[in-house]
């Protein structure tokens, strides 16, 4: 039995035109999130977004005042190394804004944009070394009860600067690197908090 051919019949002229319509949408949505993650790289590469002057003192402040909990929940408390009785932990912070990292080795930055990155430390004394490894149990603690991932500090070998006891690390809400332990140069206990690079206005 012969078949017979039938012709296709040609698509409504709506559906044509609304699968253009769909795929300039989606075209627009490309190049869209193609402009967005290439901004967002040349921030990455720059150093992030430029914040405000006043924005960089509060993360200063935050800097500071993380480091100074982070003190307060040491059980047993310890000791401000080098200082008078009576001396407190905001008068006995020692600040830095300057490290090797945070520099603008590219030339990104123009007009008044600086870059800055706050840590402050404190040198810290305990009894004995038992009463240094409960310091670091209870901070423990105290981050994990926060939901913060503490990481531990491998002991340095004896010989080199804090060589001996082990300390801790952790990264808290604000994106604040917290440490507790032997410092990497001069070997002293310490509390550091580092409030990362920031590109700000001056």
């Amino acid at each position: 039995m012969p078949t017979t051919a039938t012709a296709s019949s040609p698509p409504p002229a709506g559906t044509a035109k609304h699968g253009c319509l769909v795929g300039a949408v989606i075209l627009g949505l490309l190049v869209t999130g193609g402009a967005v993650f290439a901004f967002q790289t040349w921030q990455s590469m720059a150093g992030g977004p430029v914040r405000s002057a006043d924005d960089y003192r509060s993360r200063v402040r935050a800097t500071k005042e993380a480091g100074m909990l982070a003190i307060r929940q040491l059980k047993p408390a310890p000791r401000l190394a080098g200082t008078l009785p009576g001396a407190t932990l905001e008068g006995t912070a020692d600040k830095e804004e300057s490290s090797t990292s945070c520099v603008d080795d590219i030339g990104y930055d123009s007009g008044d944009v600086i870059r800055q990155q706050p840590v402050y430390s404190w040198d810290l004394e305990f009894k004995d070394r038992n009463a240094y490894g409960r310091a670091v149990q209870s901070l423990r603690r105290a981050w994990t009860a926060r939901g913060l991932t503490v990481k531990s500090l491998p002991a340095r070998e004896k010989g080199e600067p804090g060589g001996g006891p082990s300390g801790i690390r952790t990264t808290d809400e604000d994106g604040i690197d917290l440490v507790f332990g032997p410092d990497y140069y001069s070997g002293r206990l310490v509390v550091r908090a580092d409030g990362g690079c920031v590109r700000h206005h001056g």
